[in-house]
């Protein structure tokens, strides 16, 4: 945002393709990164994709304590798709990211 906000890009240019260029490299990292991570709980490679993409769209609701943001995705009916949610949580949460968006650690979790 920093990079729109200071260089006041309103219409696409060659400087601002190469920013959601730079946007879609790392949103396909990021996909690759989950497959990997719960890509054990499946057999069907297709049904791993499909959930990364299930997980990637998942509303999620914020709260905010003393020191940390958590993150809540809602719990699915599948157990699968539970048990790779979880998996998730545990290896993002396991990381003890903080960002600048967001007061504190990062706590993932699943309702």
């Amino acid at each position: 945002m920093d990079f729109i906000k200071d260089n006041g890009i309103n219409r696409l240019s060659s400087n601002k393709k190469k920013y959601f260029d730079l946007l879609n490299f790392m949103a396909f990292n990021v996909r690759r990164d989950i497959v990997e991570i719960i890509g054990p709980i499946y057999r069907d490679n297709r049904d791993v994709h499909q959930i990364v993409i299930k997980i990637l769209r998942m509303p999620v609701k914020l709260k905010y304590s003393a020191g940390e943001t958590k993150v809540i995705f809602s719990s699915s009916r599948r157990r699968n798709e539970k048990d790779a949610l979880i998996k998730l949580c545990d290896h993002l949460t396991s990381q003890d990211y903080s960002s600048s968006f967001f007061p504190g650690k990062l706590v993932y979790s699943v309702s």
